[in-house]
């Protein structure tokens, strides 16, 4: 299935969107990737839809929204294994609910995990894709 990205940052000081709740009614989730930064998900637009949709709502603020597409690769971890992937993270996603995610460290890869109704996508800088999904096929496959 293929998800469009976009990254929202603002600058210090800045208040979080008041649409946040809006785009989350509309089927897009709004993960939190730390202070002032946010990833927009979406299964039905791409990156650069999201951000001609939710880009105007921002009126005059001062913003970084890029489409990161292209910034991660994205390693679907299916719902039955979710639970082994969160004893390998240092946050676990213990009581996450759909739509939702976090920031976490994959062994030393700094990771974004993204519960979907399907499993985890696991989100990665395209550098560091291959230990990613190196450490996922043998820790998972572990039994």
């Amino acid at each position: 299935m293929n998800v469009g990205r976009a990254v929202l940052v603002l600058p210090i000081g800045a208040a979080a969107p008041d649409w946040f709740g809006e785009a989350a009614a509309a089927g897009v989730d709004v993960v939190a990737l730390g202070p002032h930064r946010w990833l927009l998900c979406s299964d039905k637009h791409t990156g650069a839809e999201l951000i001609a949709a939710w880009e105007p709502r921002l009126q005059d603020a001062a913003r970084v929204f890029e489409d990161s597409g292209d910034r991660f690769t994205a390693i679907a971890v299916q719902a039955v294994n979710a639970h082994r992937l969160s004893q390998q993270l240092l946050q676990p996603l213990d009581g996450l609910p759909v739509g939702s995610g976090i920031t976490t460290l994959l062994g030393d890869i700094p990771v974004v995990c993204h519960v979907r109704s399907s499993g985890v996508d696991v989100l990665v800088d395209r550098s560091l894709a291959h230990y990613a999904l190196e450490w996922l096929q043998r820790t998972l496959a572990d039994a």
